[in-house]
């Protein structure tokens, strides 16, 4: 009896400890698809396993994580899930290194931080159409302040709206990124060569069509990367760098189509 008594209670700890590796693996999963650094899921992760008596190992790979749990008895558990699927999305990265601290401070069990997650991933986010604004109008306030008068900008918003509408559509259906890419990059710069179409109308067309695809520069990943090479985390740092250069390539595929399209040469031969 006392033995069977014991190993249900090993049963018990292993299935405790199996359920807390996944989390922390989903949650590692998670931040960094949504543009968290590497440096900072280590944190977490670690405030986390040491405010409830766990010891951790944490592996990042360019595609998955590597949880390795360990209690005080030396039972181990390890787990490995796949890098979400996300957006940058800098509001859920705080609202999940929220939940961190608050393990941390004992605000809240592990446990509980675990029923809670799910639920942090749902959390509120802006609806398509204000997104598609916001960007808008960031990126013809980004033509402006680089010397565009009031219609290059014009130009810009407009192209801005039509080239990240190819972005959201595209991306629901699941395109390859790198084809979205190239397609929002050649629709954005087709409707900014209009001052070169229409001459006239602007007399920054230079400003307007350099800034007409500044919304899909990968700017997160080429500086999330330089941090992931100056904390040591070299292979996500190079995985990261590469796709970052991969999409500045993308853009240059499309600007390059629409120039083909537009017939407009910068070179005279």
């Amino acid at each position: 009896m006392t033995t069977m008594t014991a190993m249900n209670n090993l049963s018990v700890v292993q299935s405790d400890l199996g359920r807390d590796c996944a989390f922390f693996a989903e949650y590692a999963s998670n931040m960094l698809g949504c543009g968290a650094t590497c440096s900072r899921i280590q944190k977490n992760i670690r405030r986390m396993a040491s405010a409830t008596g766990y010891s951790v190992e944490l592996t990042i790979l360019p595609a998955h994580c590597i949880v390795t749990l360990s209690d005080a008895d030396g039972l181990s558990y390890s787990h490995s899930s796949t890098i979400a699927d996300l957006p940058n999305d800098y509001a859920l990265n705080t609202r999940l290194s929220n939940l961190s601290w608050r393990v941390a401070e004992n605000k809240v069990s592990l446990k509980e931080a675990e029923t809670e997650f799910p639920h942090l991933l749902k959390g509120p986010r802006y609806s398509r159409l204000t997104l598609l604004l916001l960007v808008a109008a960031a990126n013809a306030a980004f033509c402006r302040i680089f010397g565009g008068d009031i219609m290059a900008t014009g130009i810009v918003a407009i192209a801005t709206l039509i080239g990240f509408s190819f972005k959201i559509l595209l991306s629901a259906q699941h395109v390859n990124y790198m084809a979205v890419t190239v397609a929002s990059a050649f629709a954005a710069a087709v409707v900014g060569t209009a001052g070169y179409v229409f001459p006239g109308i602007t007399s920054t067309e230079d400003v307007a069509l350099a800034t007409s695809v500044l919304f899909l520069i990968p700017g997160i990943p080429y500086i999330n990367s330089v941090n992931d090479l100056l904390t040591d985390h070299y292979l996500c740092a190079f995985s990261r760098f590469v796709k970052a250069t991969i999409i500045t390539a993308c853009i240059t595929v499309g600007l390059t189509a629409a120039f083909l399209l537009m017939k407009i040469s910068f070179f005279d031969l």
